[in-house]
Parts: structure tokens; sequence; C-alpha cells
């Protein structure tokens, strides 16, 4: 799948009614690592969005909107520490500060204590 199949570009319009300080819904990836006996979600499959993609869309809500907080809607956003790390540095390079929720797993965070401070430092 290319990346756009795996998590489409979200295009907010005026139409949406998006209000100054807003968090907005935002995808970075879709899909699970992981293959927990409980769940329901295909299994061991995490596409992410590419880079380039989220950082166009970063920017463009916060030219139009003033947008600067996040709930990301991943299942996992800690599912992989190269995953951690290309995010969080992409979100300290923007031209402004966001802030951002996540579902993230504390046995992950505590395999790769290093994630942590990463995600707290990035929003």
């Amino acid at each position: 799948k290319t990346d756009v199949e795996a998590c489409p570009d979200a295009q907010f319009s005026a139409a949406d009614s998006v209000q100054p300080g807003e968090a907005l819904p935002i995808e970075v990836s879709r899909g699970c690592a992981f293959n927990c006996k409980f769940c329901h979600y295909e299994k061991r499959t995490s596409l992410r969005k590419s880079l380039a993609l989220l950082r166009a869309e970063l920017i463009r809500n916060y030219e139009r909107f003033g947008t600067t907080t996040y709930h990301f809607t991943d299942d996992c956003f800690n599912d992989h520490p190269d995953k951690v790390r290309s995010l969080c540095g992409l979100f300290r390079e923007l031209p402004f500060e966001i802030n951002w929720a996540s579902y993230a797993r504390v046995d992950v965070a505590v395999k790769f204590p290093e994630t942590i401070s990463m995600m707290v430092d990035s929003g």
C-alpha cells in the first residue's frame, strides 16, 4: 500500500467548523504491531503515514486554523522505538510547538525507557 492508502491525508476545511484551540484528530499510522489474544485487529500490521505527508498536514492545519493540539488516533503510538524517534523528531522540527495525546503501551515504554522523554519533550 502507498502512504496515502495506509493513512489518507486529512483535509479539514472551513465546513468542518474548526474552532480556535480545538484539538484535532489525526492518524500517524494504522494497525497494530502486537498479537494480543483479546484483540480483533489485523495482527502484526502497522502502516505508517509518511513524515512528509504528516508534516504537510500539521503545517496546513496550523496555517488555516492555528491548530497546535492533536489527538493521534493510532492504536499504539509507541509500538516501535524507531517510530517514536522519527515522529517525535518531526514534531520538534515544526515551526511551532504542538501538544498531543495518543494511546500508548506502558510495557513498551518500560522496555524502551528512552522513548518516554522523547514523547514528553515533543509535546
